[in-house]
């Protein structure tokens, strides 16, 4: 991953300022190449969330600025095209419509990030990831005609999820290793399954991949509380031997 020092320390207050946005993407995400996230959902199955190297750094941008917001969400549209040559949306074209908020007290917020990913991130075939102390999370789904996907957590759930999105994009990762995260375990009894998986995407698309632009912002006085303990289990991880 060439976008991080010798030492792996990723740091960065999260902020729509642009010219802070620009130095995230300029160090992080731009020489990993051009983000692509997708989402596939569905009642039975839960999110699986697909993302190249470059899509998972933008993701972590996404959980570490949604976390530090008092009534911070954030909603991805699948890409369409609204007319020749112009495509709109965040998420591939085939995605669901999906969502990452935050819950629980506002005076939880954390305004920046800052982790090393584990060296090696690869022990004995085993991918290292780690949480930050009181992480919960959940994923649920609302909605009939247009079902939207959430990924809901604490401060301190979303910067963990963060944290293993920065782990998956390191180089030594190989690709199509998928994190399973199980309700009951890491996630919330009643969650959804969800898993991320760092994936290959193909090269030729009519889209260009941009930076995120203003979030929605939920209503935070909607929010249930996650009254779940921290995940003392570690996901699944399916790793593959090779690229």
């Amino acid at each position: 991953m060439t976008s991080i020092g010798e030492d792996r320390i990723i740091a960065f207050s999260p902020t729509q300022e642009s010219v802070a946005l620009r130095a995230y993407y300029d160090r992080y995400v731009f020489p990993l190449g051009g983000p692509r996230i997708s989402f596939r959902g569905s009642p039975k199955n839960g999110l699986l969330v697909r993302c190249n190297p470059a899509g998972a750094m933008q993701l972590l941008w996404v959980m570490a600025y949604v976390a530090s917001e008092p009534k911070g969400g954030w909603e991805f549209v699948p890409k369409e095209l609204l007319k020749p040559g112009l495509w709109v949306g965040d998420s591939e074209p085939d995605s669901v419509w999906a969502g990452v908020r935050v819950v629980g007290p506002e005076n939880s917020r954390e305004s920046r990030f800052e982790y090393s990913p584990p060296q090696p991130a690869i022990d004995k075939g085993v991918l290292k990831l780690e949480w930050k102390a009181g992480a919960i999370v959940r994923v649920e789904v609302s909605g009939s005609k247009a079902p939207m996907y959430g990924i809901l957590g604490n401060a301190t759930g979303l910067l963990s999820l963060g944290m293993h999105l920065s782990t998956l994009a390191l180089d030594e990762v190989p690709m199509g290793t998928k994190v399973v995260y199980t309700p009951g375990k890491e996630l919330e009894q009643k969650s959804l399954p969800l898993a991320i998986e760092k994936a290959r995407f193909e090269k030729s698309v009519p889209w260009e991949p941009r930076t995120p632009q203003k979030p929605s912002t939920t209503d935070q006085a909607r929010a249930t509380r996650l009254l779940i303990p921290t995940p003392r289990t570690q996901p699944t991880v399916h790793m593959r031997s090779g690229l």
